[in-house]
């Protein structure tokens, strides 16, 4: 219990002061919320660009019209295309569950039928499970959620915000924006392996001219002149970098929504570790579920083929697994390998509350035994 308190209180104090830091560069918010039009409107325009000039510009010279193959890669292009556009612009107009949203509403409500909302206190770094105050807001702070500093909304299980959104990344539009990012790498990559050996024959000298213009010939014997070709070395120029990008970071993204963490959490819980390291102690995400579950938890329970067909489905209600109060995330040993497998299947069996629930009990017990 001592080493819990001390805990707290040096993760209270280290809070305080990133707090304090972020008051003192209050101007980079304000940048960044300004900036977002322009941002949003230039990713429209230049993903409208991209499409444009790859379907209808430099897909006919690639692939034979009218071709089998033609008619296929123009279906997968326009796939691709439209769960772009549709991810992006969910990903820009959802309210990400901020407090003025019905989501932040219906939560408050289940909270105050369970009495969870009685004497919150202005907690900076509350305990997994725990309601608080928020310090900016005044009300009720649900577990995982965040002041957002820019936009100036508290936000269920807040990620970051995303000046390219113009919109807070959180429980309500983070599989909008994680799926933007999926077929956007997928896109670029594409245009990528369409446009190599186009890109390679045209970047060289002419092969022949045609009404005094300059001409050029692509692998499968069509000719193309100058328009096509700056076409051609905009999309490969474009996409080749991009795609290396957008794959590291989307495998960033991928690893925090498998372990159950947002870029806020991530660095709590590195700061959580570090300081039970220190006490002697072993720190588990109370939130983890298991990468299948934590999965379901953020994308919904759904068939794969409404992650193919744009869908407005909702992840699963409550934000986060379900837990009758706060507990502490601390314990003495590490559980087995074998014991972490356990839990798992225990896990399909019965409600991700039941399981939590049993979880939290074992780790008290162990707690309460080794002490």
């Amino acid at each position: 219990e001592t080493a819990m308190k001390a805990f707290e209180t040096g993760a209270d104090r280290f809070c305080g002061f990133l707090d304090r830091l972020a008051e003192k560069i209050v101007c980079l918010d304000n940048t960044m919320l300004y900036i977002g039009p322009p941002l949003v409107l230039g990713a429209s325009l230049l993903i409208g660009t991209i499409i444009k000039f790859g379907i209808f510009d430099v897909l006919p010279l690639v692939v034979t019209p009218g071709s089998f193959a033609h008619m296929m890669h123009l279906l997968w292009a326009l796939l691709l295309s439209v769960n772009v556009l549709f991810h992006y612009a969910m990903g820009v107009t959802t309210n990400p569950g901020s407090h003025g949203s019905d989501v932040y509403q219906k939560l408050c409500e289940e909270a105050k039928s369970r009495g969870l909302l009685k004497n919150l206190k202005p907690i900076i770094l509350p305990r997994p499970g725990e309601w608080s105050k928020c310090t900016k807001t005044g009300l009720p702070k649900p577990p995982r959620s965040h002041f957002d500093k820019v936009t100036k909304r508290l936000v269920i299980q807040m990620d970051h915000y995303c000046p390219w959104l113009f919109n807070t990344v959180g429980w309500a539009n983070l599989r909008y924006y994680m799926f933007f990012q999926v077929y956007l790498v997928i896109s670029t990559l594409y245009i990528t392996f369409m446009t190599f050996w186009p890109f390679v024959s045209v970047v060289g000298a002419p092969t022949g001219h045609e009404n005094d213009e300059k001409v050029w010939t692509l692998p499968n014997n069509s000719t193309v002149l100058k328009p096509a070709r700056d076409r051609i070395i905009f999309l490969f120029a474009v996409s080749s970098p991009v795609s290396t990008f957008l794959f590291l970071f989307l495998m960033w993204n991928l690893y925090l929504v498998l372990t159950a963490q947002t870029s806020v959490e991530v660095q709590i819980n590195k700061l959580f570790q570090k300081e039970a390291v220190a006490q002697g102690l072993v720190f588990t995400n109370p939130y983890d579920l298991g990468y299948r579950e934590n999965w379901y938890q953020a994308m919904g329970r759904v068939s794969p083929i409404w992650h193919v067909i744009p869908s407005r489905h909702m992840p699963p209600w409550p934000p986060y697994p379900t837990m009758k109060g706060p507990y502490s995330c601390l314990h003495r040993k590490k559980p087995a390998k074998s014991d972490k497998a356990n839990n798992h299947k225990d896990q399909k069996k019965m409600g991700h509350a039941e399981w939590v629930m049993n979880l939290v009990t074992y780790e008290k017990s162990s707690l309460a035994s080794s002490q």
